[in-house]
């Protein structure tokens, strides 16, 4: 049934990760506020308006692949141990997905502009929510398994 605790919560999932794509992460201005870098999931963007694609884009991937991974699992709720193989898979996405921006972030800051102003954007909390919601949405499908063991033991 798509209307079960964890299927709501995967689509929290999926919905965290599409709005991930369309905010920016983090954001960089030079102290004189001439110069800015942007990070996007799919690029860094400099003030000029260019973007720099590699290996920035890796991030856009693993959200691809997480998107793709929350909505199947989200239409398999009839194979509860497929969604548990799909939210691990998710899980190690999302926690990759986080280092990857916190080592792009610490990469930008060190070669970009000196002595400017950094802050985070609401893009960097959204891997976060989603890997709350994953492992809510883990708990409660083998909350499901061990209710059908259970009654099958009658």
């Amino acid at each position: 049934m798509l209307q079960r605790v964890q299927s709501i919560y995967l689509a929290i999932v999926f919905i965290s990760m599409t709005v991930f794509i369309k905010v920016s992460v983090w954001i960089k201005l030079s102290l004189d506020g001439t110069c800015s870098l942007l990070l996007t999931p799919y690029a860094v963007i400099d003030s000029a308006g260019r973007h720099m694609l590699f290996p920035y884009n890796l991030s856009f991937l693993l959200t691809f692949f997480i998107l793709v991974s929350s909505s199947y699992a989200i239409t398999r709720h009839n194979n509860r141990k497929l969604q548990l193989k799909l939210i691990a898979a998710i899980n190690f996405g999302l926690i990759t997905l986080m280092l990857l921006l916190a080592y792009f972030i610490k990469k930008i800051d060190e070669i970009s502009i000196p002595g400017g102003l950094s802050a985070y954007k609401v893009g960097i909390a959204l891997p976060y929510i989603a890997f709350i919601a994953s492992l809510l949405a883990w708990h409660y499908i083998k909350n499901d398994e061990k209710l059908v063991n259970n009654d099958r033991l009658r």
